[in-house]
């Protein structure tokens, strides 16, 4: 329900936020990141592809009018 979720004052302070947050989370233990499986094992099921992937759809669904503002907002 795009309307419904342009509507919500929560999505553009609290979700969208938490969505790039989750983008640039980095594991700062280089033991434990370099343990880590490739792209490939993962499956993109980690919270990097999980983020992308949402907020492309969110995007998508409920329109640049809406994004932009929030997006600018956290760039700068």
């Amino acid at each position: 329900m795009p309307a419904s979720l342009r509507k919500i004052d929560e999505t553009k302070t609290m979700f969208i936020p938490a969505l790039v947050q989750m983008l640039t989370e980095v594991e700062e233990d280089m033991d434990t990141w370099a343990d880590q499986k490739d792209e490939e094992e993962v499956g993109q099921t980690d919270p990097y592809h999980t983020a992308l992937s949402s907020i492309n759809r969110l995007s998508m669904e409920i329109g640049e009018k809406t994004i932009m503002p929030v997006c600018t907002g956290m760039i700068q």
